[in-house]
């Protein structure tokens, strides 16, 4: 829908901006509706879906509608918007950001009504100029994740396995692989698991194939498992034709809050490191060690990059690169 030969959409150029803002909650509103017309949402709204409207709503409860909630739409000038998103600004400047992109789309809505449901605007719509308002707020730099160096990971992986829990044997798994990245193990199918034959020569015992919608770059993977993962993956009881790690998660039936089988939580693992082993490292933090072992032993760069899901190849060498290097990976 952004090509000009249809809906014209404008997209943000950064995450945060505006327009971002506006995009991605037009993104999620869609997916919703579009669900309810397919008759893929009978059973009440998606947690995550309902959980990301929620906390528009708790937004706008807690910081507009206290200072602007007696207001007409069409009386609001900058500065009113001013005296709403200043506070903000400075101390928490992402929820700023979102307060800033969901109140410009609530006045372009107004906007475009018939004068009979809103008063009309005589004057442009006063987003337009609210950042020239606001102080100008350097970003801060980017902060890794800690991450535990790579001679310490079998120490942690030893000291996970005197855990039962399905958050211990996610990171356990998590490890083994490598290379996959968190939301990747969370959302693991038991569907996505080949298991190589007793006799294969291969080196690899099986073979996790991540679809595309579960990637960050959008394209589908495969990642080998060793002899260990696939032993790990043996002392799971869930059943097989769901997720692999489950949790109990809740939706809306008829009004009633009811608890559902789904995908296990990342929480699960992140308490796991903070409070039953205490050491500080973050669960997104796996994967630096791979990447530091393979440095620092001078492995194939190419196969350590590509496990890694970065891309390697680009250009024309990309167009024609078509192998996944599992042999030497």
């Amino acid at each position: 829908t952004g090509h000009a030969s249809r809906l014209d959409r404008t997209f943000g150029e950064k995450f945060g901006d505006q327009a971002y803002a506006v995009e991605e909650l037009t993104a999620e509103l869609c997916s919703v509706f579009v669900l309810a017309t397919v008759g893929l949402a009978t059973d009440g709204p998606r947690p995550d879906h309902a959980h990301y409207v929620a906390n528009w709503i708790n937004a706008f409860e807690n910081h507009v509608l206290p200072k602007l909630g007696d207001r007409e739409t069409a009386s609001l000038r900058v500065d009113d918007l001013v005296a709403v998103l200043g506070p903000l600004w400075g101390t928490r400047h992402k929820t700023a950001i979102n307060l800033c992109g969901a109140i410009n789309t609530v006045f372009a809505r107004a906007m475009r009504l018939d004068e009979d449901e809103c008063p009309r605007f005589t004057r442009p719509n006063p987003c337009l100029k609210l950042l020239d308002k606001l102080p100008r707020i350097t970003p801060p730099e980017p902060v890794n994740h800690p991450s535990i160096p790579w001679r310490e990971a079998p120490a942690l992986y030893k000291r996970l396995t005197e855990f039962d829990s399905q958050g211990a044997k996610a990171l356990r798994l998590l490890l083994l692989c490598c290379t996959p990245r968190t939301a990747e193990v969370l959302g693991a199918a038991w569907s996505e698991i080949e298991i190589c034959p007793p006799l294969s020569n291969q080196p690899w015992k099986g073979i996790f194939h991540i679809p595309a919608a579960r990637m960050k770059s959008g394209k589908a993977r495969d990642i080998p498992l060793s002899a260990h993962a696939v032993a790990l993956l043996d002392t799971l009881d869930t059943p097989r034709d769901g997720f692999m790690f489950t949790g109990k998660k809740y939706q809306l039936r008829d009004g009633v809050r009811r608890p559902r089988v789904g995908s296990i939580n990342m929480d699960a693992m992140s308490v796991l490191l903070c409070k039953e082993l205490r050491v500080p490292w973050h669960v997104h933090g796996m994967r630096a060690p791979f990447k530091t072992w393979a440095t620092d032993n001078k492995k194939d760069r190419e196969a350590v990059e590509v496990a890694l899901d970065h891309v390697v190849f680009k250009g024309v060498e990309g167009d024609y690169t078509r192998t996944t290097l599992l042999e030497r990976r």
